[in-house]
């Protein structure tokens, strides 16, 4: 065999691929002794916004980079969603699960979210500024090399730290969320960025391998270094993924607002890297100058020799001139920009096929983009958040044109705990959330009348159901009773037959808080304002004389051992304003009446018979009377109330129609001080209404909904949506989304992200639910 003439590769260990010496506290540190800083930033809907919103959106960003004084990089890590966590957590749920039912239902839901993802490209997308930090900002240093890391990090705290406060207090007015990233998410991250074979559980290792650090010989390079790296003039190949960066050589001459979303949104992963330099007004104009001349002068000499004008001349001399005169007047800046995309692949021929993709789609926009061959390595670390640009292709750009490119317009909600509500309809990915990791667990649900509330609902109910959250349902309509029964929970029915009965007198035996009475007296006065009107001051103090009393003729006292006693019942307290022999007394007398020994005596004056025992417990209200309804909703609130207070888990307890409570002034505060103490007690409230326009109107439905840190609106009407939008503060846009939306579609409001969503199912929990 002839000897091969190859050039034989030159061998190196991983930790040499990677440029990171040391990560402190927020700061990395890189060989070369330059260290950069990492914020990561949330979104806006983009296209949820009005064009007037949008406007104002670019103008802000462009006010932005107008103010910066130093040169960033905004970093674009698009990568496919890694459920495996989620489903790992799933086949834990399903080992311990010991109800077949249950079992089967895990794992059609498992095979649901598997055969989602797989169906299509679902993508979570995260935003990043980079600030940098170079070591000659030091001034005249003879041997940099020789400084300590711990020198030079205090000087770059110094020159960072401004800046990042500067970029923080911009983007939050443009409503983007931003928070510095600290020493273990930036390890997280890069390692994540450096290993393509890890998945959640490798990540979860990090915090143990984390504490290593400290001791000799291991350092940040071994934990983040990947296991495998080979550089090939047009790829290069880390672990088993194949990457290719283009850089862009030639833009478009005119740009619209949020023009690179055809990029940002594409749907397949990509590291997309934006590197800002600001540059001195200054010097631009000089060079401007300079350039106008030369095109003057070519014109001229082209008129001269009698040939026709170069077109392309006449305009680059049109807009220069232009440009000129906004930097003249101080309404632009410019910039020095450079844009670069890597593409991760599973195999060469994947990478060439996306590659011509991205390419195709570059085109489209009018972009010029070329491979960074021979420069694949340089070009892959210049999309890591290193502010490490070793391609150094720039672009002169104004302020205006940059201001166009803003990238920060989609928001991902796939998280690695909680249930699946649905597609984010933007980008396809999805919604997976946990509304216990929230500041409260409260959500509201406001929609019209066959909007799609009650399926949605449903649905939660069912998926929360199977992940080991209890589920408490107030139904007015006894719409939840075959789902009780498909899942074998209890269904609870009021009536005046039923075998079921709540005491609304029973007190907490079992280690009650030293104010229990008192609460519990507080608690009635309101119930009783339910049960009988608005009462005179008057009224109200007889009322109280009267709870005091009926309490203490059972010999129950303040004393918490009195409290085993038996309670009394609203006969007893009918007796009492007897007793009392006032007309007064017996005008209340008169109004208990109808719940003492009228219509709705077996319903009300009856000892309990009943304890929440099973995980889907619904409380049925539907064959009462309508005005007895808000009294049954308040008293079953009551004895919820004190279950949770006595035994603390994950639960999730829904009213359904709630305007029934809200409407009547006592019960609709009851209800909210539900939701404030809530939290507390590991209960997350979900509130129901169709009647949304009168919710919303009352002091009691706004604060609900400003105590619900889940908020999810689906289709409305026309007579609800203004009042909606001053309550949610809706974009002009989004009030145009929930209007048109259809059956199953709205938005999802979970803290400070906002995304139109669309409900989805598999056919068997469709099959279950209907």
């Amino acid at each position: 065999m002839p000897r091969s003439t190859k050039t034989p590769p030159i061998k190196a260990t991983t930790q040499d691929f990677i440029e990171i010496d040391e990560i402190k506290e927020d700061i990395v540190l890189m060989r070369d002794k330059s260290a950069a800083l990492i914020i990561e930033v949330g979104t806006v809907n983009y296209w949820l916004l009005a064009q007037e919103e949008q406007d104002a959106i670019i103008s802000s960003y462009g006010k932005l980079l107008n103010s910066l004084s130093f040169p960033v990089q905004i970093l674009i890590i698009s990568k496919k969603t890694d459920i495996s966590t989620y489903l790992n957590l799933i086949d834990e749920k399903i080992k311990n699960q010991t109800e077949d039912f249950m079992k089967k239902r895990l794992d059609s839901y498992k095979n649901f979210i598997k055969s989602t993802v797989k169906k299509s490209e679902v993508l979570e997308k995260n935003f990043y500024f980079a600030i940098p930090f170079s070591p000659y900002e030091m001034g005249a240093v003879k041997s940099i090399q020789k400084l300590t890391n711990d020198y030079i990090i205090g000087r770059a705290k110094l020159s960072l730290y401004p800046k990042r406060d500067h970029l923080l207090r911009l983007l939050n007015k443009i409503g983007l969320k931003a928070t510095t990233l600290q020493k273990q998410k930036i390890v997280e991250l890069f390692y994540s960025l450096y290993n393509s074979n890890n998945n959640q559980n490798n990540l979860a290792q990090i915090e143990s391998y984390a504490d290593k650090l400290n001791q000799g010989g291991f350092g940040i390079k071994d934990l983040i270094a990947p296991s495998y790296a080979e550089i090939d003039f047009n790829h290069i190949k880390i672990d088993n993924k194949f990457y290719r960066t283009l850089y862009v050589a030639g833009y478009p001459r005119y740009v619209s607002p949020n023009w690179l979303h055809s990029l940002i949104s594409f749907d397949r992963a990509l590291y997309t890297s934006m590197f800002i330099y600001p540059t001195e007004s200054k010097d631009v104009m000089e060079d401007l100058k300079r350039k106008i001349a030369e095109m003057e002068a070519t014109i001229e000499n082209d008129i001269k020799d009698g040939r026709i004008v170069d077109p392309s001349v006449q305009v680059a001399l049109d807009d220069a001139m232009g440009l000129q005169a906004e930097l003249a007047k101080g309404a632009e800046r410019f910039f020095q920009f450079g844009l670069y995309i890597t593409i991760p692949a599973n195999s060469l021929e994947e990478l060439e096929q996306i590659t011509k993709q991205v390419e195709s789609s570059l085109s489209a926009l009018l972009i010029i983009s070329r491979k960074a061959t021979l420069q694949m390595e340089e070009g892959y670390k210049s999309t890591l958040p290193l502010f490490y640009d070793k391609l150094g292709v720039w672009r002169n750009m104004d302020s205006t044109s940059l201001a166009m490119t803003f990238p920060f317009s989609t928001a991902s909600l796939t998280k690695n705990d909680g249930v699946l509500y649905g597609l984010n309809e933007h980008d396809g990915s999805l919604i997976i959330f946990d509304r216990f990791t929230l500041e409260n667990a409260n959500s509201v649900i406001l929609g019209k009348s066959g909007g799609g509330k009650s399926f949605l609902v449903k649905l939660e109910t069912l998926r929360l159901l199977m992940m080991g959250v209890d589920v408490i349902i107030i139904d007015p309509e006894n719409e939840y009773k075959k789902l009780t029964e498909s899942v074998g929970g209890e269904f609870v029915e009021f009536s005046s037959s039923a075998k079921f009965k709540i005491n609304p007198f029973d007190l907490t035996k079992d280690n009650p808080e030293p104010d229990e009475l008192q609460n519990k007296i507080l608690d009635l006065h309101s119930l009783m304002r339910v049960i009988m009107g608005d009462l005179t001051p008057a009224q109200d103090a007889l009322l109280d004389r009267a709870l005091v009393t009926t309490y203490k003729l059972k010999n129950i006292s303040q004393d918490p051992q009195t409290f085993k006693n038996e309670p009394p019942l609203l006969e007893d307290l009918y007796k009492v304003f007897l007793g009392m022999e006032t007309d007064e007394s017996r005008e209340m007398a008169d109004r208990l009446e109808k719940f003492v020994k009228g219509s709705a005596a077996g319903i009300f004056n009856e000892r309990s018979n009943f304890d929440i025992k099973n995980k889907f417990t619904v409380f049925g209200i539907r064959d009462l009377e309508e005005n007895l309804r808000p009294v049954a909703m308040y008293i079953v609130l009551d004895f919820i109330w004190n279950k949770i207070r006595r035994d603390k888990r994950k639960r999730v307890l829904i009213v359904d129609e709630a305007w029934y409570l809200i409407k009547n002034k006592d019960s609709g505060s009851y209800l909210f001080s539900f939701a404030k103490r809530a939290r507390k007690y590991m209960l997350g409230l979900t509130t129901i209404t169709q009647d949304v326009e009168d919710f919303i109107a009352t002091n009691e439905g706004r604060a609900i909904i400003t105590n619900s840190s889940l908020q999810i609106l689906l289709k409305q009407s026309a007579a609800a949506i203004d009042q909606l939008t001053k309550t949610f503060y809706l974009t002009n846009g989004e009030k145009h989304y929930l209007l048109s939306a259809g059956i199953g579609e709205g938005l999802f409001f979970a803290g400070q992200s906002h995304v139109g969503f669309k409900v989805i199912s598999s056919d068997e929990e469709k099959s279950v639910i209907e």
